[in-house]
């Protein structure tokens, strides 16, 4: 048996608000067991912890009280004032990425023991027998005890750390506007605030964070190193002598700049580097952990297609024009070129689509959380345009240059929040 999330909610909130009666009967409730009063845990919370380095031999782990780990494990998360204080006098975007790191690597660790914790209930990571010295031994493969104390702890760790991501988000006003929509909770908009910026107040476009977080794979694709080295081999004429025109011709068919190429695929004499060339187009062309959390942004709007939720509204009218594209026969090539190229196992519902000429539902899925991300992405940019230079943001090139008609407006406005540092 291990928390539920609202038994674990109940239990946070008691801690810190220092309600040992509501502490106690959350407890007694999880064990099945009257094992605490608030009498208990007022006398356990006051004991100095003197034994847990030096002392803690398996004698005075015999000695001691076998519930009071329930109370230490239930304190060592809590979120002082003093970190509060610290994340929101001192936000940094460093600072933000690195506590985002973590969280997600305790979220993986609790979910890998939340799986073993399973497997034992269903039977399996059972002990084992092994042969030593012709003798056979059962070998306990896990402690079920230790598992769920240890489940416990991450889940109390990870909740504090979300506390202290909505600390971090709530102090800026990127995070504070990205959080105002629905779908978007501190984790995702303090990863925002991380590694989303505005350099500069001219130059600068929504369309160039669609790229940097990989929601413009047709402008650019990621070539790998095997497809850079195919178009390289066909331009080059002599690896020796390679001319400023065949990089030309490089740079148009793998989507990077000539510049880009200046700056990395010369040799220090300054001549050009097949090796270096191919090096250069392998590169991933954006940041791969902002492309994942552009698919985890994407399946929370997915998730509130049915409330009031500008982006879910999106996804699901988009969907729905996907899916009419799909049935009149549109994307007849594209399914037959994924067979063609993708080893497609011949028992799924994806090869059946394919050969029928259709793209599957969760492929179109994709697509339709892929256009409310990128709307919700021009909106944050937006947003954090009035935010660091107190104007409308410049209208989006297929707007301003294009002609393009349409405009969708934020729902939530602009100025709602007080911009940083006014």
């Amino acid at each position: 048996m291990y928390l539920k999330s609202k038994d674990l909610e109940n239990l946070i909130s008691a801690v810190e608000g220092k309600d040992l009666a509501s502490v106690a009967k959350v407890i007694n409730g999880f064990t099945g067991n009257e094992i605490f009063t608030p009498e208990k845990l007022a006398e356990l919370n006051t004991q100095q912890v003197s034994t847990s380095t030096d002392n803690s031999t398996s004698e005075n782990i015999d000695d001691a009280d076998s519930n009071s780990g329930y109370f230490t494990a239930l304190d060592f998360t809590a979120l002082t004032k003093t970190v509060k204080s610290a994340l929101v006098s001192v936000p940094s975007r460093e600072e933000a990425r690195y506590i985002s790191d973590i969280y997600y690597q305790v979220q993986t660790m609790r979910l890998a023991v939340e799986g073993q914790l399973r497997a034992m209930a269903q039977g399996a990571d059972q002990d084992s027998d092994i042969v030593k010295d012709n003798k056979t031994i059962s070998v306990p493969v896990q402690s079920k005890p230790f598992m769920e104390w240890y489940h416990d702890n991450l889940l109390l760790m990870e909740q504090q750390i979300k506390k202290a991501l909505s600390v971090f988000a709530d102090s800026t006003y990127m995070g504070k506007w990205a959080g105002a929509n629905l779908g978007i909770g501190p984790t995702i908009a303090t990863q925002l605030v991380a590694y989303l910026d505005i350099p500069s107040e001219t130059g600068f476009y929504a369309g160039n964070w669609w790229s940097y977080c990989g929601l413009n794979d047709n402008n650019r694709p990621w070539l790998g190193r095997e497809k850079s080295a195919a178009i390289i081999n066909r331009i080059i004429k002599d690896p020796k002598h390679i001319t400023d025109s065949e990089v030309m011709q490089i740079a148009s068919e793998t989507k990077w700049r000539y510049s880009y190429f200046e700056e990395n695929a010369k040799t220090e004499s300054g001549s050009w580097s097949k090796e270096l060339l191919i090096k250069a187009s392998s590169k991933v062309p954006y940041n791969q952990h902002m492309k994942v959390l552009m698919y985890k942004i994407g399946h929370q709007f997915h998730l509130v297609k049915g409330r009031d939720s500008l982006y879910g509204k999106i996804f699901t009218e988009r969907l729905d024009y996907e899916i009419s594209k799909n049935e009149n026969g549109d994307y007849k090539e594209q399914a037959a070129n994924i067979l063609r190229t993708k080893n497609i196992g011949k028992d799924t519902k994806a090869y059946q689509a394919y050969s029928n000429g259709k793209l599957p539902i969760a492929q179109l899925n994709q697509r339709a959380e892929r256009y409310a991300t990128k709307l919700f992405i021009s909106h944050l940019f937006e947003a954090e345009y009035y935010n660091k230079f107190g104007k409308q943001a410049p209208n989006p090139y297929m707007l301003a240059v294009q002609g393009h008609k349409g405009y969708i407006s934020p729902q939530v406005p602009y100025d709602r929040f007080e911009r940083d540092g006014i």
